[in-house]
């Protein structure tokens, strides 16, 4: 599911991820290879994973991890749900 960094709130985390024990997986398109249509390269500095971390943890979700690898696209072991964002 997505949800842009600059739309966290308190209600719309507890809607879109009512429980806090949710296990959350969070990316950045630095994680993702052949794919540069949807997932275009940012400049290493403004990857988001840490600031996106820090933001969940601070609204009670403890159980985060990172996509720390490079994922070539398409990949079956990573299923992406909801709808396309433009």
């Amino acid at each position: 599911m997505h949800l842009n960094f600059s739309d966290f709130t308190q209600g719309k985390l507890a809607k879109l991820i009512p429980s806090k024990d949710t296990q959350i997986l969070i990316y950045c398109n630095n994680n993702f290879l052949g794919d540069q249509n949807n997932f275009p390269s940012k400049s290493e500095g403004l990857a988001l994973n840490i600031p996106t971390f820090i933001n969940l943890y601070g609204y009670g979700y403890k159980n985060i991890y990172e996509l720390s690898s490079l994922v070539e696209i398409p990949e079956d072991s990573l299923q992406f749900a909801g709808s396309e964002v433009e």
